[in-house]
């Protein structure tokens, strides 16, 4: 499962998918942030999360939520401080 939704990543990570890789990539806004994931039950938990059908513990969906950022964040300050010949970052969760 591809996506660019933090949301929908986080939700998919604590529903039992693995986050096998963060990129981040120039796009006409600044930067665009892609998250691949992969598990075994991928296909049912994207439906659940598509038709508002997710249900998943509070507490486990916002500590992924800070934690994916976290390493957004860091990501995107390693390309500040001269990183910035790369046209792409990658990192895994």
């Amino acid at each position: 499962m591809i996506t660019d939704d933090i949301y929908c990543a986080a939700y998919l990570s604590v529903s039992g998918l693995k986050i096998v890789d963060i990129s981040v990539s120039p796009n006409r806004k600044g930067e665009k942030v892609i998250f691949t994931l992969a598990g075994e039950n991928e296909d049912e938990v994207t439906r659940e999360f598509e038709a508002g059908q997710a249900q998943v513990n509070i507490k486990n969906y916002l500590y992924k939520l800070f934690e994916i950022r976290n390493v957004m964040y860091s990501m995107k300050n390693s390309r500040t401080v001269g990183e910035h010949h790369e046209k792409s970052k990658h990192r895994t969760v």
